[in-house]
């Protein structure tokens, strides 16, 4: 390989410079004849990694020391047309004089940077910031760059523990999963996101799979200039992905810590499953379970299940059956075998995890099911003093007393969880409920609007959640955007699919927007196909207005019936 005067022959690791061998480490060559090879176009930081550590963990001051000797062998020659130039937040580009002698041209096309992203060596150009100035951080969906792009779950819980564990320093804000997760699939500028979401940094990562390891690439960026503030690789054999997932967690968590006086206040944990597979099927079950539909519920309870046969130790996959199981239990027919498998489960949980605070929150919701309400309580108790930062916690609790009447109570549970979870778009709306039952009316309409907010991110990525869009048309109607709620509600009634959960959220909308006879009718509906939790509309503000009339309370003594109740 020739490039002016020098001569590199990597097979033999020399180089020389007319004529005169340089003495020149191995890995600096190995740098040099990379960045030569690939002149035409930017190399990433992450490609040397890669490429010449074979995906090694690599810290940024052994590239940068690599680099900076490779710009120290170019400037050795007298009148060096040659040099390296940093392109921040990019990498790094082999570039000549304009009066260097015309080079070999390589296949690859030239990456277009602009006239003002390359900083010439030695240019007066602003550095980046520390990580001590960032105060407010979001983390993108992680790149699925597997082979088989089979990776999507593995990726995106990854990231649920990034914010989870960020979530956890008291000087940083840090952008909720649904807010970021629009960038998914999308080619945006890092700049551009940060300007969208105010925040100072941003997090982007890559997973893979090399052989029988994993290895996640992450990088922290700085929003404004694009730079790259820090940068890590983690190579780890999928028997062990506990391991990975608390080594990452604490890393990034140790990197984004206040210089003085930060402290992690709860140590990130994901369950004691080191089973990738049943890692990945349980990730797949707590995303179906958040979109709380019948079919969803009942997807994410299978997932569960499979989680389970492949670990059957695992814990947490066994208060995700519980959680499916009870709120199955709830929205359709209050089946005998929900009721069981919620009971089951929830003990089998606790049983190998009696430390989780998510098995005692599971615990809680089978006792509300059992219509055991003062042990659900002290199980919801249990699980906030396990862990007062878990979404899951707060939110079952807030659930728990709105449906009990305990508007009060609710609405701390929900205000919390809405803080844990700021995209939490049930959070918001339940929320607003309980403080329109205190008659505090305009902070309920503050929570509406966060609301409206939450679906509409919600509905980019589901744009077929039926649910959602339902629940919608709640807060658009106190926004004044009748025509768009009812817009949706008609949509949902038509493609309902016998949903009870739906055709519930759908009568709701219609009282909100005084359509009553429409309401008692889509509530009809809802009854006749399952829906039996007449303790939940005995409390629901939503369904006030209709209260007056008489059909209302033929149709809560039906759901009574339903359920078996004598109440």
């Amino acid at each position: 390989m020739r490039f002016g005067d020098f001569e590199l022959a990597l097979d033999r690791y020399e180089l020389r410079l007319r004529g005169r061998l340089m003495k020149v480490e191995p890995r600096v060559l190995e740098v040099l004849a990379y960045l030569v090879e690939h002149r035409r176009r930017i190399v990433s930081k992450d490609e040397l990694i890669e490429t010449l550590w074979e995906g090694a963990s690599v810290s940024d001051a052994a590239l940068a020391r690599a680099v900076g000797q490779a710009r120290r062998v170019l400037k050795d020659a007298e009148d060096s047309l040659y040099s390296i130039q940093t392109v921040y937040g990019r990498g790094f580009r082999f570039i000549a004089d304009d009066s260097a002698p015309a080079e070999e041209t390589s296949d690859e096309p030239e990456l277009e940077t602009g006239a003002d992203s390359l900083e010439p060596e030695g240019a007066d150009v602003p550095r980046p910031p520390s990580i001590a100035t960032v105060q407010a951080i979001a983390v993108l969906p992680f790149e699925d760059m597997s082979p088989g792009q089979d990776q999507r779950h593995f990726c995106d819980g990854l990231v649920e523990e990034l914010i989870t564990g960020l979530s956890t320093l008291a000087h940083l804000r840090v952008v909720a999963r649904t807010s970021t997760f629009a960038y998914r699939d999308r080619k945006t500028d890092v700049r551009t996101i940060g300007r969208e979401l105010e925040v100072d940094a941003l997090i982007e990562g890559s997973v893979r799979t090399h052989g029988d390891k994993f290895r996640i690439t992450l990088l922290l960026v700085d929003s404004a200039g694009g730079c790259v503030l820090w940068c890590q690789r983690f190579d780890q054999a999928p028997d062990d992905i506990y391991a990975l997932q608390e080594r990452i967690a604490r890393s990034v968590v140790e990197v984004m810590r206040e210089p003085i006086d930060s402290r992690v206040t709860h140590p990130v944990r994901v369950g004691p499953s080191t089973v990738i597979e049943a890692y990945e099927a349980y990730l797949r079950g707590r995303e179906l379970f958040r979109r709380f539909t019948i079919s969803t519920l009942r997807e994410s309870r299978e997932a569960f299940r499979q989680a389970v046969a492949i670990d059957p130790s695992y814990a947490l996959a066994f208060a995700g059956i519980a959680d499916s199981s009870s709120f199955l239990f709830f929205f359709r027919g209050r089946s005998p075998e929900d009721r069981r498998q919620s009971e089951e489960a929830s003990l089998r949980a606790l049983e190998l995890g009696p430390d989780l605070a998510l098995a005692h929150a599971s615990r809680g919701t089978a006792l509300w099911v059992a219509g055991l309400f003062d042990e659900a309580e002290a199980s919801f108790l249990n699980a906030r003093r396990l862990d007062s930062s878990l979404f899951e916690v707060e939110y079952f609790f807030g659930r728990f007393n709105l449906a009990r009447g305990r508007h009060q109570e609710a609405a701390e549970s929900l205000r919390r969880a809405l803080e844990i979870r700021p995209s939490s778009f049930d959070s918001a709306l339940q929320l607003s409920m309980a403080l329109r039952s205190l008659g505090q009316g305009e902070a309920a309409k503050t929570y509406l609007r966060q609301a409206v907010a939450s679906s509409q991110l919600l509905l980019q990525h589901f744009p077929d959640d039926l649910r959602t869009l339902a629940n919608s048309a709640v807060p658009l109607l106190f926004e004044g955007r009748s025509e768009e709620a009812l817009s949706n509600l008609d949509r949902c009634f038509a493609k309902h699919d016998g949903d009870p959960v739906i055709l519930y959220n759908v009568a709701c909308a219609y009282v909100v927007a005084e359509r009553y006879d429409r309401a008692v009718e889509v509530l009809t509906s809802a009854i006749d196909e399952g829906f039996s939790d007449w303790n939940w509309m005995t409390h629901d503000p939503d369904l006030e207005p209709l209260r007056l009339r008489p059909e209302y309370h033929l149709l809560l003594d039906r759901a009574r019936r339903q359920a078996g109740s004598e109440a």
